[in-house]
């Protein structure tokens, strides 16, 4: 039979399960999934190289900001060109070798200080019609920036090389708000002037992290519940 401590120790190690099972709902400050992309019809030129899906260039992003040569380019992963528009439109952002997006407007509540906070994105390897400029070693580059323009954090994904196809793997980073003021997200290649296509991004978003303080908690009641019984 178990001692007294240790049933108490072991409903405590529950409540710490439970606690870790439910945890409080990170909270969404900013998502952008792309498909406000538009581009004149004459844009949407062809089918990407090997996978055919629908890519078009000079395009416009509702919300953001661009540079670099014949931004925006966009990949449509949902519809295959020559078939013509048979599922609803996916876009995600490809970034050729000078490519950058940067929002225009800066996320309420995204810089507090002391606060943690997760970018997350998807991401691929990409290529618009032309093999040579398919992503090889090249990657994205994420800023996160503040009012000025400097750089708070700043993340290098590299999805890997092209393999025929859209294929998008989740991915993130986390920045610690410093609370000099809301900020921005800035997207780009992050090898410049490579001749290539750094990838492709798709379903950005940031979140506030909940402070795990219950489980903080918990995890000192068991400390001190143990200091005591072997006292």
């Amino acid at each position: 039979m178990k001692a007294p401590y240790q049933k108490s120790l072991g409903l405590l190690a529950t409540g710490i399960l439970l606690t870790l099972s439910s945890p409080g709902a990170a909270q969404t400050i900013f998502v952008e999934n792309f498909n406000g992309f538009t581009a004149p019809a004459g844009n949407f030129n062809g089918g990407q190289f090997q996978s055919g899906s629908a890519v078009a260039f000079s395009g416009s992003l509702p919300g953001w900001g661009n540079s670099g040569d014949g931004t925006v380019h966009a990949v449509d992963h949902a519809n295959v060109f020559a078939n013509g528009i048979n599922n609803p439109r996916d876009f995600a952002v490809m970034f050729w070798h000078n490519n950058v997006i940067t929002q225009s407007s800066a996320a309420a509540g995204s810089n507090i200080v002391g606060a943690a906070y997760e970018v997350s994105f998807s991401a691929s390897p990409a290529v618009y019609q032309a093999p040579s400029q398919q992503t090889t070693t090249d990657g994205l580059l994420i800023d996160v920036l503040r009012g000025d323009n400097s750089v708070l954090a700043t993340h290098t994904y590299l999805p890997g090389a092209w393999a025929g196809t859209i294929n998008l793997a989740a991915a993130g980073f986390s920045y610690t708000g410093d609370g000099t003021g809301d900020v921005r997200l800035r997207v780009g290649p992050s090898a410049f002037n490579s001749g290539r296509f750094g990838g492709a991004i798709d379903n950005l978003s940031l979140s506030q992290v909940p402070e795990p303080s219950a489980f903080l908690l918990a995890l000192g009641g068991i400390g001190l519940i143990a200091r005591r019984k072997r006292a």
